[in-house]
């Protein structure tokens, strides 16, 4: 690559991240262009959290009340502050779910029409609804370290951002989730 080679930085190449500090700064000036192309870097992996935390419907609804947010304090967030953009969004989604879940009404549906899809966990199919019900087992922090790393795609440095916490401490959240996680559906018929 001579000396074009990429110095790779948390994931992203050096050029990439000079790329987003670049639509970073156009979108906190009010360039509404380069912030639908942020939000369209991140719309994948955000609304894949908001799915899995709550549902197709509400997950909708949060990511439009996101991105009203991020257009709103993007002025405000900081790269010398060691965050990183998808850290600092997934912290704000974190927080508005949270807030959700708090105010939350329970809605009964009649059994029909609750699909039962499965997913894989270690290699095994299990029960969609028993893997949602292992993971809101778990401690808050740990459910959202599984979640934001092995449902969502984040990287160790990403999770660590997003909920204040080291690298160090997120590894240690995961593998404590996960030994839980498997005991928990290991119990299950």
């Amino acid at each position: 690559m001579g000396t074009r080679a990429r110095v790779q930085l948390g994931g992203l190449s050096a050029q990439v991240l000079h790329h987003e500090r670049a639509l970073v700064e156009r979108a906190a000036a009010g360039d509404t262009d380069a912030f639908e192309r942020l939000m369209k870097r991140y719309h994948d992996r955000l609304y894949r959290y908001a799915h899995v935390r709550l549902g197709p419907q509400d997950a909708e609804d949060l990511l439009q009340d996101l991105y009203l947010a991020v257009w709103q304090e993007l002025s405000s967030f900081r790269w010398d502050r060691g965050g990183s953009l998808s850290g600092w969004m997934f912290a704000i989604a974190r927080n508005m779910v949270a807030d959700r879940h708090r105010g939350k009404r329970v809605v009964f549906l009649p059994l029909e029409s609750a699909a039962e899809p499965s997913v894989e966990f270690e290699h095994d199919a299990v029960s969609g609804r028993d893997l949602q019900c292992a993971l809101e087992e778990l401690p808050a922090r740990q459910r959202d370290v599984i979640i934001l790393r092995l449902l969502v795609g984040l990287t160790t440095s990403e999770v660590a951002a997003a909920i204040g916490r080291s690298e160090s401490r997120v590894k240690d959240l995961q593998r404590r989730g996960l030994s839980k996680l498997r005991r928990w559906m290991g119990e299950q018929p």
